[in-house]
């Protein structure tokens, strides 16, 4: 049964959010393959992360809306923290992460449970490069991706794994012309 949660998205900002949890999931009765989503990433360890946006194109003066999933959908070994840390946004191929990523995190064995609905925005303040730059949303096509990191259990011989995300198209227009 699920069950409701609040959950703090690392990846835009630390802002709560609702979302459901699907409950812990029973592999024993799981069949291979079940529930994969094909508009999402590639499947990692039993999991898969499934990105989407409310629309394509957005305003200059908009942060971008965006909905990341995250589902067991086959065997595995590999799980999420809640809230999730070890998030990362892929923005035209650079890597970003949050300055306050797992400032909110709460010490317990990963999950392996499926995390529906987690929203935030692609808004800047915070996000870094390896080399420290500042993330700017600029005007003009764009490819976005999530990337999470799974993490195995305690006294698990298996190895973190990072799943990443299907890749989003967006466009930001330059305010000249109207949509």
């Amino acid at each position: 049964m699920n069950q409701l949660c609040r959950h703090v998205f690392i990846v835009s900002l630390l802002v709560s959010m609702g979302c459901q949890h699907a409950g812990d999931t029973d592999q024993a009765t799981m069949s291979a393959g079940m529930n994969i989503r094909d508009n999402g990433g590639t499947v990692v360890d039993g999991l898969q992360v499934c990105l989407s946006t409310e629309k394509r194109v957005w305003c200059h003066n908009e942060d971008p809306e965006i909905k990341t999933d995250v589902l067991v959908v086959g065997e595995g070994e590999l799980g999420f923290l809640d809230p999730p840390m070890g998030v990362f946004l892929e923005f035209d191929g650079t890597r970003y992460s949050h300055s306050a990523a797992g400032a909110l995190s709460i010490p317990h064995p990963p999950l392996r449970t499926s995390i529906y609905g987690m929203e935030g925005t692609l808004e800047g303040d915070g996000f870094r490069d390896s080399k420290e730059q500042p993330f700017a949303l600029t005007p003009g096509k764009h490819t976005i991706r999530m990337i999470f990191s799974a993490l195995p259990p305690e006294g698990s011989t298996a190895s973190p794994e990072e799943v990443y995300s299907n890749p989003v198209e967006i466009v930001i227009s330059d305010g000249s012309t109207s949509n």
